[in-house]
C-alpha cells in the first residue's frame, strides 16, 4: 500500500474497508485539525468542509423540489 494512504487503512491487507472507515478517517482528520487550531484550506482539506456541505445540501434541496414539482430544477451555486 502506498505510504500516503497507509495511515487511513485500519485492517490488515485483504480486509474490506468501506463507508464507515472513510467516515472514521474523515472525522479523525477533522478533530485533529480542530485540536491543532488549523482551519481547512479550501479544496485541500482531508475532510468535508462547511462549504462542501452547503453544496451537497443545495443538491438535496433541488432533488426534493424536483420531486415535488415533477420537473428539472437548477442547482444553485
Amino acid at each position: 500500500m502506498h505510504r500516503q494512504v497507509a495511515g487511513f487503512a485500519h485492517f490488515p491487507g485483504g480486509h474490506i474497508e468501506g463507508w464507515h472507515d472513510a467516515f472514521r478517517n474523515m472525522m479523525q482528520q477533522f478533530y485533529l485539525a480542530v485540536a491543532e487550531g488549523r482551519p481547512p484550506l479550501r479544496g485541500k482539506a482531508s475532510f468535508a468542509t462547511f462549504h462542501e456541505g452547503a453544496q451537497v445540501m443545495s443538491i438535496v434541496d433541488a432533488i426534493l423540489q424536483s420531486h415535488k414539482q415533477r420537473r428539472w430544477i437548477s442547482v444553485g451555486r
